[in-house]
């Protein structure tokens, strides 16, 4: 379960928690599954880690976490949301050093909306969420490990736009995700690549349409350092998002164009201290720049709005410090 350390909270929702580290509003948020093991590999039944994000933490300086200090922070939503509920899960025996795992996860009962704005019909529109798969291959041997994933789900969420009619997107994400880590001895070194592509088709009762694809790309690269008790931690990473979107009214007679580019950059630079075997004190240092430009067109006729834009510059700096024991 995802316990937040601060102020206890377990439970998204509830008064004053709005996020319990990633439970998504379940107790047991972060896993709840049972499984059998044995000479033919494991299965696991229930809501569970993807093995696509299991290689971004294996391929990450920061580990498989998202706090500002990650240097990874921005490409972690880009393996989708981390877990699966309603999943099978497969984990083969190791050979050769490989592992693949596969995972599929069931879709949700069709969903459906109604709403009656003054002055407009009712309208009722509803989706079917998709089935979500999710693949891994890795290798580990020696000092060398290599790591694969793919990723691909789908959903329908309901929105009113201009606050009129409900839509129904039929979202597709796509992700893929590369990377590895190598000891040479005075360090361990990471690198890892990562693309997700989101595609949504939204169909209203009164036919308006929104039609959009956004892109995200990201890279990061570290090390750890030992050094007697202690590990020196540095992580640097890079990431883009390109997003393309289009609106046509239910008479086809206006279009809206709209289009974002995002620059994004961040670095963590961190120590870990051995008190024993299983306990470890922490403290990282990060900034996370997120720079965003959107454009927005509007044709009417043959009458053309010229594109606006805005743009956001946010800079975020973060410190934590932890004690972590491993049972």
């Amino acid at each position: 379960m995802g316990l937040r350390a601060d102020d206890g909270c377990a439970q998204s929702g509830a008064a004053n928690c709005t996020n319990s580290g990633n439970s998504g509003g379940q107790l047991f948020g972060r896993n709840a599954w049972a499984g059998l093991k044995g000479g033919f590999g494991e299965v696991r039944l229930g809501r569970q880690v993807l093995g696509s994000f299991s290689v971004q933490g294996s391929s990450w300086a920061g580990g498989a976490s998202n706090g500002l200090y990650d240097s990874g922070v921005f490409v972690t939503p880009a393996m989708g949301g981390v877990r699966f509920s309603d999943a099978v899960r497969y984990l083969s025996p190791t050979v050769g050093g490989i592992t693949v795992t596969a995972a599929i996860a069931a879709p949700e009962a069709t969903t459906s909306e109604t709403t009656t704005p003054a002055g407009v019909a009712s309208s009722v529109v509803s989706a079917k969420p998709k089935t979500g798969f999710d693949l891994t291959a890795e290798y580990a041997a020696g000092p060398l490990y290599l790591g694969l994933g793919y990723n691909t789900r789908g959903g329908a969420s309901s929105t009113a736009p201009l606050g009129v009619v409900n839509v129904s997107a039929r979202n597709k994400i796509d992700a893929l995700t590369l990377g590895g880590s190598y000891d040479l001895g005075v360090a361990r070194v990471f690198a890892n690549w990562t693309e997700q592509k989101t595609t949504t088709n939204a169909l209203a009762a009164t036919a308006l349409t929104t039609n959009g694809t956004e892109k995200h790309r990201a890279w990061s690269i570290g090390a750890h350092v030992p050094m007697g008790a202690a590990t020196l931690l540095a992580a640097y990473g890079k990431g883009d998002i390109e997003g393309t979107g289009l609106t046509t009214n239910a008479a086809g007679a206006g279009v809206s164009n709209a289009n974002l580019d995002a620059d994004l950059k961040a670095f963590n630079i961190g120590v870990r201290y051995a008190l024993s075997k299983r306990t470890t004190l922490q403290a990282n240092y990060g900034v996370f720049d997120n720079e965003r430009v959107a454009r927005t067109a509007t044709i009417a006729g043959a009458v053309v709005t010229p594109a606006t834009n805005s743009l956001t510059d946010g800079k975020i700096r973060g410190l934590n410090v932890g004690l972590r024991h491993t049972f």
